[in-house]
């Protein structure tokens, strides 16, 4: 019998962090992820292939992917980084807080607590 993914969205990362979509088996972790870039009540992210700052969504359905790929459950992954404009070494920083992320929240979900941290293997 397949084994049924759970699917968890969570905001991470402060005000404008992202929006991560999982999708999770025992052994397997998929993700997609979001870009918040502004909003007050509702985040907001870029318009699919957007062309101004200023194309903006509420919904993810019509967001611009930031980047997706998975994790397994020892620790090796494809990950595919759509966004591909940088502004300065904060957005870099930002980008490792997210890997950093991801992988902690990947092993918890997978519950595989012995990988949550491979920041320091």
């Amino acid at each position: 019998m397949e084994e049924m993914p759970v699917i968890t969205i969570e905001d991470v990362l402060g005000e404008l962090g992202f929006r991560v979509r999982w999708s999770v088996v025992s052994h397997w972790a998929d993700f997609k992820v979001y870009r918040i870039v502004g909003g007050s009540d509702k985040p907001l992210f870029r318009k699919k292939d957007y062309h101004s700052s200023d194309e903006n969504v509420e919904s993810i359905k019509d967001a611009d992917l930031y980047l997706d790929g998975h994790i397994k459950w020892d620790g090796c992954s494809t990950i595919i980084i759509k966004e591909n404009h940088f502004c300065g070494a904060s957005d870099f920083k930002l980008l490792q807080n997210l890997m950093k992320y991801l992988y902690t929240r990947a092993a918890t979900l997978m519950g595989r607590e012995d990988l949550a941290d491979p920041w320091i293997h």
